[in-house]
């Protein structure tokens, strides 16, 4: 896919993406230690106090661990694409977007081999899901189509010729 964005943006995204990625990871590591510490000190000293305080770092644990998953942003990126909680094993999806002329697409079109001005991209992805939650992409792979293509496919045959005989002046609102 063309991306006409700025280098200065892209790695900015990028910037983004690793200090949020690291926060979030260290939340829910922060979490997990400050339960553990709750819970040893549980088993070695148990008393009324020690349960209370357990069960106030396991609030506080589950807050921080749920933070962190939640400003992750590759875990946001996969719970964007969530299923139906009972999907579980190898699943397969296909996002389509529109290309604007001004993206500067690059690609040919699929379907006959011209050139990618403006039409349709498709995102093919192979999944791997654990109740809904992907796991990880075995394979992705995108598609290009151009206007005409992207037109015939969507619409048919018969649109696309009745289209191309509209005026431009039959096209305005009144």
């Amino acid at each position: 896919m063309s991306n006409d964005r700025p280098n200065s943006a892209v790695l900015a995204d990028l910037i983004y993406d690793v200090i949020y990625g690291f926060f979030g990871t260290g939340l829910a590591m922060l979490g997990l230690v400050f339960i553990y510490a709750a819970f040893d000190n549980l088993v070695r000293h148990p008393s009324v106090a020690a349960s209370l305080l357990t069960l106030f770092a396991a609030v506080v644990s589950f807050v921080l661990v749920g933070t962190g998953i939640l400003v992750n942003p590759w875990t946001k990126r996969r719970l964007d694409r969530l299923r139906s909680p009972t999907t579980v094993g190898r699943a397969r999806s296909v996002d389509e977007r529109v290309v604007r002329p001004e993206e500067r697409c690059t690609e040919r079109c699929t379907a006959c081999g011209g050139r990618v001005e403006a039409g349709l991209v498709r995102r093919r992805r192979e999944e791997y899901v654990l109740f809904g939650v992907p796991l990880f992409t075995s394979s992705e792979r995108f598609t290009h189509y151009c206007l005409d293509c992207a037109t015939t496919e969507l619409s048919g045959d018969d649109a696309v010729e009745a289209a191309r005989d509209v005026e431009p002046s039959e096209l305005a609102f009144e």
